[in-house]
């Protein structure tokens, strides 16, 4: 199946998304970098997501946070943005699937974590270049009713590998929960190693058994 244009209502506003079913009872939806920085469901590494879950049978929707692409309303320095995210949850809870996984990059990983601060109850987590160094991740932990699948570029200037180590150990995540891939030679945009991104996370996915119904 190909991707839909998905309107997702949130409060007075709706963003705009794009959504494909998938074969399978479960869903993930993907969430882009920050939108003050060029940030959108465009971006190479949330098209990544998208495609390695597509791929896997998983139903996806990415989409654009308010006031990026063609989404109504405006940024609000991330304290809307996690109702986005619980918007996104909504849309694909109402499409019927059995549960709804959540996958951020960059800003979206941050978006995702306060979405689950706020209540969202993702199935699973994967988060792509969390930007530790550069957005705070203080009061943000990782959930433990569920497991994440972290990757990192070894070069991620955002994110530096012992900043991430800090936050996990500080945060008391579960070696057998968290999973965690570095990819040496990768900044924080991963371009140009956009296979070898999709390659890590089709390997971590397998490590997990994280696998659709």
């Amino acid at each position: 199946m190909s991707e839909v244009v998905a309107r997702i209502p949130v409060g007075e506003i709706a963003l705009h998304g794009r959504y494909e079913k998938g074969r399978k009872t479960e869903a993930f939806l993907v969430c882009h970098p920050h939108p003050l920085y060029g940030g959108d469901m465009d971006s190479n590494v949330v098209v990544v997501l998208q495609r390695v879950l597509s791929q896997r049978g998983w139903g996806t929707l990415r989409f654009n946070f308010r006031g990026a692409g063609g989404s109504e309303g405006r940024y609000s320095e991330g304290h809307s943005e996690a109702d986005d995210v619980r918007a996104a949850a909504v849309f694909l809870e109402k499409e019927g699937y059995d549960a709804v996984h959540a996958a951020g990059y960059s800003f979206g990983a941050w978006a995702v974590l306060k979405g689950v601060s706020l209540g969202l109850r993702p199935a699973s987590l994967i988060l792509v270049a969390p930007p530790l160094d550069f957005m705070s991740f203080a009061e943000l932990r990782l959930p433990e009713f569920c497991p994440t699948l972290i990757i990192l570029g070894s070069q991620d200037g955002y994110c530096r590998r012992e900043s991430l180590e800090n936050w996990l150990s500080e945060g008391g995540a579960s070696s057998d929960d968290t999973r965690v891939r570095f990819l040496s030679g990768c900044d924080h945009f991963f371009w140009g190693h956009e296979e070898r991104l999709a390659e890590a996370l089709g390997s971590l996915m397998d490590e997990a058994s994280l696998e659709s119904a």
